[in-house]
């Protein structure tokens, strides 16, 4: 029998994991802990016992599988900033944790209404939006109560709800702005505003490097900024960027494009803004987007699109608003 983990790294999975794990081996079943990776074909060899595959991105295929009525999942989604934490302690940098929190909440979403996936969440405040039991019973393995609370017990307490000394209050805030509307998407909730500051995108000019606030725009026509690929809940957004220019700017041709890249479907543009430079000042641009999968990593590109030899710009966000 098969059970599928989803989610992304942090204390709410590990417990779980252990907690099954514990739960299966006092039915008296072999249990295996797989970690699937990309390609692997599905269902397995039928083997004896129980096995509880982990799977941090939930791919478009266990996705199917589950939403066919052919595997059962638990979809793990712990505190955003438990998890943040997490990824920094385990040497990521900002943009790292984000890119991966994005990658493994955003589609967890998509299975939020599917009978045979149970969302097993846990609040700001540390509530858990379910027990062991529930789990238990959603395995369809019948425990006797008090062996459960025997089990409970035994494991490692539950990880303790977050605290503000967690983040400082600008990673905090970064995190809310990039990653908030993920997270209550996975559980259930409306599309709310998204923003990607620019510490989150990279420098054209540099690759993997980030941007400065002040981007040159002598040079040929090129790509200014790009990334990060961030995931967004499907649906229809407004993308909106302000940019500012220097003098020299004026004539210059510049696009906002935003496109998307999923397995087995390449990369294709989903909205494309322009604007020919009239004078210095600030501008803005606007245009429609419809995300039609939370598995599309999204890249925004700031493009010039004709070379020029003098000229600065400065980009400080771009921002998502549900339609």
């Amino acid at each position: 029998m098969d059970i599928l983990l989803a989610g992304p790294p942090g204390p709410l999975f590990q417990w779980t994991r252990d907690a099954l794990s514990a739960v299966a081996g006092l039915l008296g079943e072999t249990v295996e802990l797989v970690w699937p990776l990309p390609g692997d074909p599905w269902p397995a060899p039928e083997t004896a016992g129980i096995r509880l595959l982990s799977l941090h991105y939930l791919s478009p295929d266990f996705a199917g599988l589950v939403r066919a009525g052919r595997l059962r999942a638990i979809l793990i989604i712990d505190q955003a900033r438990a998890c943040f934490h997490d990824l920094r302690q385990a040497g990521q940098d900002i943009r790292e944790a984000l890119l991966t929190l994005s990658t493994c909440v955003t589609p967890l979403g998509d299975l939020r209404d599917c009978h045979d996936a149970l969302p097993f969440a846990r609040a700001a405040d540390g509530t858990l939006s379910g027990d062991l039991a529930e789990l238990v019973a959603h395995c369809g393995w019948s425990v006797p109560r008090e062996a459960l609370d025997g089990i409970a017990a035994a494991l490692a307490a539950m990880p303790p709800a977050e605290t503000t000394e967690m983040l400082a209050a600008d990673e905090a805030a970064l995190l809310e702005a990039t990653m908030g509307a993920s997270f209550t998407y996975a559980m259930g909730g409306g599309l709310s505003p998204v923003v990607w500051p620019r510490r989150c995108l990279l420098w054209g000019d540099r690759l993997g490097e980030a941007p400065p606030a002040i981007l040159p725009l002598a040079g040929p026509a090129r790509i200014l900024l790009y990334g990060p690929y961030f995931r967004l809940p499907p649906g229809r957004w407004q993308m909106t960027a302000t940019l500012a220019f220097s003098a020299a700017c004026r004539g210059m041709a510049l696009a906002l494009e935003v496109h998307g890249t999923r397995e087995s479907h390449g990369t294709r543009r989903f909205a494309r803004a322009r604007f020919v430079v009239g004078q210095a000042g600030e501008a803005t641009l606007t245009a429609p987007i419809r995300v039609p999968s939370a598995h599309d990593a999204l890249e925004s590109r700031l493009v010039s699109e004709r070379g020029a030899i003098e000229g600065d710009l400065a980009l400080d966000r771009v921002t998502f608003t549900p339609l």
